[in-house]
Order: C-alpha cells, then structure tokens, then sequence
C-alpha cells in the first residue's frame, strides 16, 4: 500500500513538471516578438538614356559651272539642225510649138507641130540653221547669256520621183518631148516651191524652232536661277 501511495506521487509530479514546462514554452511563444518580414524589393532605378544628337552640316550640291566654250561646243558640233518642212504637190504644165519651113512646097498648119504634158510631182522644202555658226557670250555684271544664231536658210528641196503623175500628154509632129524638158521644169519646180515655202513663213519657223532647241540646250547646262538667256540674231 505504501509502495503504491509512492508511485503515485511521483506520477504526479512529474505530471506538474510537464504542465510547468508546456505553461513556461506557451508563454515564451506569446512573449516573443513578432518576426518582420522581409522587406519587399524595390526596382533600381535605371539611369536615363541621353541621346545626344549630333549636329549634321547641311549638303549643298551646287549645280557643276559649264564654261561657254563648252557650251559653244556642245552646239557648234550639232552642225546644220532642219527645223522645219514644207509639203508641196505642185503641177507642171508645158506646151511648146516647132516652126517647120517647107515652103514654097506646101504650107502646114502651125498647132501639128505643138507639143505639151501636164504633170504633178509631190515633195518637201527643208529649212534649218548652221548651228556651227552660233556664237555665244557672258556677262558676268548683268548675269546674262546672249546667244547669237545665224538666221535660217533653206537647206534642200526634195522632189520625189515616185509621186509623178501625168494628166496629159500630146506630142507634135517633128516635136518630141524630151527627158531634158522634164529635168527643166523640174528645175522651176523648184524654184516655185521654195519661194512658195518663204512666203508662207517657212524660215521664220525654222528660226523660232532653232531659238527652242538652243534656249533647252543651254538652260540645262547653266544655273537659270543666276543666269538669265537671251537669244539674239535669229
């Protein structure tokens, strides 16, 4: 009975040892300070990026200075331009009478002897301007280019054997018609087409179409902006 009584004291207090150790670790748990947390990272702040722009020089391309000799050149080796045309389709008409003297034989009468063609030919009078001849100057004060032209002339006129026509034709007696009467009025052909051709302004459009080509061959080889052009002579 003793024994017993013993053992159980001792249950009991080793029983109030536990307690006493588990009341001892509760309150050092509640006691003890709260753990912080980790601060929350930040971001680093990044340096900011300078552009620096660097200054760039302005390109200026300046239009290449042509010399007038080289002008001059450029025209002068162009030679004779046609700058202009004339089309013509002209008659010919030609009658021409022989005298035959058989007399005191027998008389004949005049009109057998008449021989005559009426014919048309087509063809083309061209006229231009030497443009070797050209000359040219600069005035450096005034800023100004004078171009002088020879005036236009005609350069051909140019039948064409193809477009012969013949209306009519009567040979007379002792009265042939030849191939030098034709060649004859060819050569008056000619001659009326190119007076006709002048009359109608043929050459003053050549000199103005020649003033065009020159004033475009030269403003494209100087500064229009600095020089002025003037076309004189033509």
């Amino acid at each position: 009975m003793l024994k017993e009584k013993k053992k159980l004291r001792i249950y009991l207090l080793a029983l109030i040892v536990v307690l006493l150790a588990a009341v001892v670790l509760v309150i050092c748990f509640v006691s003890a300070p709260a753990k912080e947390a980790p601060p929350a990272a930040t971001p680093r702040p990044t340096q900011p990026v300078l552009v620096r722009e660097k200054p760039v020089s302005q390109i200026i391309v300046e239009k290449q200075e042509i010399s007038i000799e080289e002008i001059k050149s450029g025209l002068n080796d162009m030679g004779t331009l046609l700058t202009a045309e004339y089309y013509f389709t002209d008659v010919i008409s030609n009658s021409k009478m022989k005298t035959l003297d058989l007399e005191p034989l027998f008389s004949i009468p005049l009109g057998i002897t008449e021989s005559s063609y009426v014919v048309s030919y087509d063809g083309v009078v061209t006229a231009g301007v030497d443009f070797s001849a050209i000359r040219l100057a600069r005035d450096e004060e005034k800023n100004v280019v004078t171009v002088l032209m020879p005036a236009a002339q005609i350069v051909g006129v140019d039948v064409d054997p193809q477009s012969f026509h013949l209306y009519s034709e009567k040979t007379g007696l002792g009265n042939p018609i030849s191939l030098s009467d034709y060649n004859d009025d060819l050569v008056k052909l000619e001659q009326t087409a190119e007076l006709k051709a002048t009359e109608r302004g043929l050459l003053d459009r050549a000199s103005e179409n020649a003033r065009q080509i020159v004033y475009n061959f030269v403003s494209g080889l100087v500064d229009t902006a600095r020089w002025s052009i003037e076309i004189k002579g033509a």
